[in-house]
């Protein structure tokens, strides 16, 4: 075989070289497209990742908001039936409207019938029409006993009205009780959850207004 001279020896050895060095960039440039496409593919998980706990968030917050609002919907009807709740006929107090107008108990001593927000509404004020005081008539009595052994506030929660019903995930209950030495003193508390877990607790404590003109 006849040697080829160093001029072309140098020419091949160049030329392997410039075909090595093109193979390697076509290489390289595959591996950085497999490595670009798995990047995306990580950061297109992670954002899908962010968008649906954003969403969750989002939920969790306006079922807060709903429940929290539930919770004042229930407490202005429970004002509304303390406006209208009395003890003017002695014991047992009612919010009956046609019971109330018919008791000389729940009008004046000029007897005049009076309406929820006035204070001859509230407890016995009938005429002293048999020369006798106020106090010593029988729904008087009956009202002081009331006072004394808290059958004002538990007529008071017999009456309390419906929960309003929160829509799921959401739920809401509420429960009263009677731990302080005033025994005409209601605790409701309210708790609400979104999906089980608790997120607001509300404690109101409660005095029917009838109460209030205890002797």
């Amino acid at each position: 075989m006849t040697p080829l001279p160093q001029d072309s020896l140098a020419r091949h050895a160049r030329s392997s070289a410039t075909r090595g060095s093109t193979r390697g960039s076509e290489g390289f440039s595959l591996v950085e497209m497999v490595l670009a496409g798995s990047l995306m593919a990580v950061v297109i998980g992670s954002t899908a990742t962010a968008l649906l706990v954003a969403n969750n968030s989002s939920s969790s917050q306006g079922g807060l908001s709903r429940v929290d609002s539930l919770i004042d919907q229930d407490l202005a009807a429970i004002q509304a039936l303390d406006r209208q709740f009395t003890c003017c006929t002695g014991d047992p107090c009612t919010a009956n409207a046609t019971t109330i107008s018919a008791s000389d108990s729940c009008r004046d001593a000029l007897g005049v019938a009076q309406g929820p927000g006035n204070e001859n509404y509230y407890s016995p004020r009938q005429s002293d029409t048999e020369g006798r005081n106020p106090a010593d008539t029988p729904d008087m009595q009956d009202f002081r006993a009331a006072c004394g052994n808290g059958d004002i506030a538990s007529t008071f929660q017999s009456m309390l009205p419906t929960l309003p019903t929160a829509e799921a995930p959401a739920a809401l209950s509420r429960s009263v009780s009677r731990t302080s030495p005033n025994p005409n003193l209601l605790q409701i508390t309210y708790i609400g959850t979104i999906s089980g877990s608790r997120v607001i607790t509300r404690v109101i404590n409660v005095i029917p207004t009838a109460a209030n003109w205890c002797p």
